[in-house]
């Protein structure tokens, strides 16, 4: 598992963040991964949780490039291989 603690002042889109990190921990370029608006709208998942309607306490997952990401309203990510919860299952 890995997690990330986004502070305001460095993050850029949430979007950006999220496939940068996910090309980082997989060892991937960005630009070689999957479109990330493939399996989840960038721009509501910015608004849930990064935006001026952002709603409390929210937590958002979905599965993207091969890991389970855990978006948090405190701006946290949690990537987990998917492969690795499949094991546990």
């Amino acid at each position: 598992m890995h997690e990330e603690l986004l502070s305001q002042s460095t993050r850029g889109s949430l979007a950006t963040t999220l496939v940068s990190l996910v090309a980082d921990v997989s060892g991937t370029d960005a630009v070689d991964l999957p479109p990330l608006a493939a399996v989840v709208d960038p721009d509501a998942l910015g608004s849930l949780v990064d935006g001026p309607s952002a709603v409390e306490g929210l937590t958002v997952s979905f599965d993207y490039a091969g890991f389970h990401v855990v978006v948090h309203g405190n701006g946290r990510i949690h990537l987990t291989e998917a492969d690795a919860i499949r094991r546990r299952n």
